[in-house]
């Protein structure tokens, strides 16, 4: 793969991350947040199955009772449950399975320098309407720290920018769309490669929520010490005498 000449940018129309794909990922999203609900109450189901068949009429009131607040008590347990396992596994709730199967062409197998599967965001963005409202991301691919540039390789979106024009470099939450709780985007100015006020990064390589938190730190640290050893080996005017 040709490396491309930073600063650059070039957009193209989307081949695999398209429209389809975005109603697939949703639809995704939604099945597995029924099937862990369904596992986790799985428990709770089986006892309102035995308790349709047991004959309370003729059962002390003792008996209606525990069975009562055993169901309540098992049915706040499952839900308990299911949240916490719907948060620990929200990486993959958010189709992140899927995008890694956009990634893996994109991917160097021989390359030794540091590579992650990412979603970019575009300030304004590069989709709108109904796209923009199903979908967080405007591309998926393959970041990489290259020696002078950042570099990012994807589906529709292709990128190279010197670390040491990189300005503005902060972690911001995800907002609603990672309900708060995935790992922060890498947010930096985009003036100087295109019509973008900034642009936002989040991985996507993760399948766990602790995994999604590792990962986001592990690429703003390594983005922070590229743009500051770059920065630090600009050469700084004389001053005139």
């Amino acid at each position: 793969m040709e490396l491309l000449t930073p600063p650059h940018i070039e957009i193209r129309s989307p081949q695999r991350f398209n429209f389809p794909f975005v109603v697939l990922v949703n639809v995704f999203s939604g099945v597995f947040g029924v099937a862990v609900l369904f596992v986790c109450c799985l428990p709770l189901i089986f006892l309102v199955l035995a308790a349709s068949i047991m004959d309370f009429a003729h059962q002390g009131a003792e008996v209606v009772s525990l069975v009562s607040t055993t169901l309540l008590i098992t049915m706040w347990i499952s839900l308990a449950i299911a949240f916490l396992m719907m948060g620990l596994f929200l990486p993959v709730g958010m189709s992140n399975p899927l995008v890694k199967t956009l990634c893996a062409p994109l991917r160097i197998e021989d390359s030794t320098l540091p590579q992650y599967c990412v979603q970019i965001k575009f300030e304004p963005r590069e989709h709108r309407g109904i796209r923009a409202f199903l979908e967080d991301a405007d591309d998926v691919g393959i970041l990489r720290f290259e020696r002078d540039s950042l570099a990012f390789q994807g589906d529709a979106v292709s990128f190279a920018v010197p670390y040491s024009t990189i300005t503005d470099l902060r972690r911001v939450s995800t907002g609603l769309r990672g309900y708060y709780l995935l790992g922060k985007y890498i947010q930096f100015d985009a003036t100087t490669i295109g019509p973008y006020k900034w642009i936002a990064i989040g991985e996507r390589e993760s399948n766990l929520l602790t995994t999604s938190h590792k990962l986001s730190r592990a690429i703003f640290h390594t983005l922070s010490e590229r743009v500051n050893s770059a920065l630090n080996d600009v050469p700084q005017n004389p001053r005139s005498p």
